[in-house]
């Protein structure tokens, strides 16, 4: 072979597909509709392959509140579609784990069809005949284009009642007392679907008392391991409802039940699982384990609900947010520096009993149906957020009762407190930890400025000048790496290498470019993270903020050939990110290591 011909072959790329562009297509129609009715974020990546999903979207109510997520699966419909689309059956088999919107795209009339499957939607399907796709059809009703919105509350409900069947723990032990008074005819049986039973459960047990151990304190806390009560078996069909074992209690972990021990079983709130168009357990066991955990794992990261003690930065920064968010429910006014005392009393004194007062003018008046909300249970708590529905006459007369119930020494009412954007048992914890050690509390980041809106455009991006911008910045990379090896210590000590932030990089260099006014979007900040890997040897993994000239070296560089060299080193660049929004976020710090985690555990379990 020629010298010129190995050129040749070293120097040609491979060429996108044609299907690549169709699915582009496809994600760029679904997310500039979905964007353009300002309810719905969608998250997603290329539609490539069954059954994982491309994404996520994010639905936020009309106050402008995000209210939960659902999973998403795309496809673009081909021409004379019908609206029908052969569907894999594991893609089922996922939805009744994890629920899932799957969207038929119509690039042609650029319309959207959407339909919505989790386990009791599949449940409804006929299989029978159907060993490797079912063919589905899409209804002509249930659609988006840019003319009609009409999906937004239909999806609000459903992330509403996927919510309400989170398992809260009591009921678990609720439902296993139910179990363990009963005898359980499996003692004893010899079953082939014992062998895979107990490989499922032996996945499962090892990763949730090892890798994943912080998922089960979560979950199923005080447990010595999880079992499960079966009741339906077959070669196509499972239901079955996982339930933990006290450390304190001696018991088997496979039980079976007939209709009525299901049925009470049920009604105390152990919810079965029903697998209807394959069995999980009879075809792969172990897999289906790492699912189960991959599951729940997501859905902690998604709630925030990991273990956060023991980082200074990550407290202030959440102590800060929600005094921000709530100073006025919790009689402060806004500075960047706050006693211990102040806070404590703010928290624990002023906001129960604002919110109380609040509550009763709200059910006084009847304002928005709020007692219809409190009564079918939408209005489980007392939210700070529900200021917007006090008029500023009202919240005067609040903060005069308030003061009122302050100088008489009333205690503060015991009442369910809670946001669903910002946690408040995360600011018990993070409180809890910062008022061991210390006496004052001051700001991390330069507070937001939004009299600045006025002067420099409506662009959230201006609540910053260009100073405190780059400021914030640089306090925020300074400290990224503790707090997330502190977070990674604190949650998945076992997966420290797998998890790492640098990923396979050892180099990271970060710039970026704000300015002090913003014109449009494309004009918007953006920042640039560029992963490398040392060509010679392995390197001790550092991040490294690049000064403007070293900036401009980069800039004059060929990315084509995907390697640089920095400070006399050469490198690999792994990949790189320019999206600059987080540091305009209310948690920036949180927010992006919860993002982080999330992509690098998708990519773990996907090995």
């Amino acid at each position: 072979m020629t010298s010129q011909m190995k050129k040749s072959r070293q120097l040609k790329k491979s060429a996108h597909s044609e299907n690549n562009f169709t699915d582009k297509q496809s994600i760029s129609l679904i997310e500039n509709i979905l964007t353009s009715h300002k309810r719905v974020m969608p998250k997603l990546d290329s539609i490539d392959k069954w059954p994982n999903i491309d994404g996520h979207i994010e639905i936020q109510n009309d106050k402008n509140n995000i209210i939960g997520r659902l999973n998403v699966q795309a496809k673009t419909l081909p021409q004379g579609h019908n609206l029908k689309f052969p569907c894999p059956i594991q893609f089922f088999s996922s939805c009744e784990i994890d629920p899932c919107l799957l969207f038929g795209v119509d690039n042609k009339n650029e319309k959207v069809y959407w339909l919505y499957f989790d386990a009791y939607e599949v449940k409804k399907i006929d299989f029978k005949n159907n060993k490797y796709t079912k063919t589905i059809s899409f209804d002509k009703n249930k659609f988006f284009d840019k003319k009609t919105s009409t999906y937004i509350q239909v999806w609000e409900e459903i992330v509403k009642q996927n919510q309400s069947r989170f398992q809260k723990y009591d009921e678990l032990k609720k439902a296993y007392s139910i179990i363990s008074a009963n005898s359980n005819k499996s003692a004893g049986k010899i079953k082939k679907e014992f062998i895979n039973t107990h490989l499922f459960l032996d996945k499962l047990n090892n990763a949730l008392d090892n890798e994943f151990n912080t998922i089960k304190n979560c979950f199923y806390p005080k447990t010595w391991k999880i079992g499960t009560v079966i009741y339906e078996y077959t070669p196509n069909n499972l239901s079955y409802a996982l339930y933990p074992i006290p450390l304190n209690k001696n018991d088997i972990q496979i039980k079976e039940v007939d209709k009525n021990l299901h049925d009470k079983i049920q009604k105390k709130g152990l919810g079965f699982t029903g697998h209807f168009s394959e069995n999980p357990l009879e075809t792969r066991p172990r897999e289906y384990a790492k699912e189960i955990v991959k599951s729940k794992t997501l859905k902690i990261i998604e709630a925030k609900l990991l273990k956060h003690t023991g980082n200074d930065f990550l407290a202030k920064e959440f102590i800060f947010a929600f005094i921000d968010k709530f100073h006025v429910q919790m009689g402060l006014k806004q500075k960047d520096k706050y006693s211990i005392g102040e806070i404590e009393k703010a928290f624990y004194t002023h906001l129960p009993l604002w919110l109380k007062n609040s509550h009763d003018i709200l059910l006084f008046k009847d304002r928005n149906n709020f007692k219809n909300r409190v009564t079918d249970g939408r209005i489980r708590y007392y939210d700070p957020d529900r200021i917007c529905e006090i008029r500023e006459d009202e919240q005067k007369k609040i903060e005069q009762s308030v003061e009122k119930a302050l100088k008489e020494n009333t205690p503060a009412p015991k009442i369910p407190m809670g946001n669903e954007k910002i946690p408040f048992g995360l600011f018990v914890e993070f409180f809890n930890f910062l008022k061991q050690a210390q006496k004052e509390i001051e700001r991390p980041y330069k507070a937001k400025d939004f009299s600045r809106l006025k002067e420099n455009g409506s662009w959230v991006w201006s609540v910053f000048s260009k100073q405190d911008a780059n400021h914030n910045l640089k306090i925020f990379f300074e400290n990224i790496l503790e707090v997330y090896n502190s977070i990674l210590q604190n949650n998945f000590p076992l997966l420290k290498n797998e998890l790492s932030f640098f990923g396979k990089a050892d180099t990271i260099l970060i710039s970026w470019n704000v300015k002090d006014n913003y014109k449009n979007f494309q004009d918007g900040p953006s920042y640039k993270l560029y992963y490398l890997k040392a060509k010679s040897k392995k390197r001790e993994p550092g991040i490294h903020l690049l000064s403007e000239a070293e900036e401009k070296t980069l800039k004059s560089l060929d990315f084509k050939t995907r390697e640089l060299t920095f400070r006399k080193i050469n490198y690999q660049i792994i990949r790189s990110s320019s999206i600059l929004d987080f540091i305009y976020e209310d948690m920036p710090m949180l927010n992006f290591i919860y993002h982080e985690l999330e992509e690098k555990l998708k990519n773990y379990f996907e090995k």
